[in-house]
């Protein structure tokens, strides 16, 4: 397990690619760059056998925030539509088939990750009159304005 991230839901933010949001599950040791490296599969836990693992440098992960659990979910929810939009518009899709399953098990990680756990960050309407209409709950913190974490 690397410094202060847990396994479990993590951001992954690799150089150069979007931004991703994986289950981070164990640690592995590339033996080609002699280095330590994150497995962390795209989709949760009961699917991993569907979308495969994939490794990460142990810098890229980061702990999973509102920000990036909504930017993540409509990023997918767009590459997902692409399909529709490509077949009106008589233009070939941007994703394979397989691709687009393997987002789509994504999304549903993300989902279930904005929605499930009191431990993630969790969202709920501010009072009237709170300089952001979003707050983010942490349970270790309390409620924190996305103000104030931005």
């Amino acid at each position: 397990m690397s410094g202060e991230i847990e396994y479990g839901p993590v951001v992954v933010n690799r150089p150069g690619a979007d931004l991703r949001i994986g289950y981070y599950d164990d640690d592995d040791h590339d033996l080609e760059r002699d280095c330590p490296q994150a497995i962390v599969y795209y989709c949760e836990p009961p699917f991993t056998a569907a979308s495969g693992y994939h490794f990460a440098d142990l810098s890229w992960l980061a702990l999973v925030d509102t920000d990036s659990l909504w930017n993540r979910r409509l990023k997918l929810q767009r590459i997902l539509a692409d399909r529709n939009i490509a077949a009106f518009e008589g233009r070939k899709p941007s994703y394979s088939y397989k691709r687009l399953y393997e987002f789509s098990i994504e999304l549903s990680f993300v989902n279930a990750v904005a929605s499930s756990s009191p431990t993630r960050p969790r969202i709920a309407r501010s009072p009237p009159g709170s300089p952001s209409t979003w707050r983010t709950r942490d349970m270790s913190r309390g409620w924190t304005s996305a103000a104030a974490s931005a």
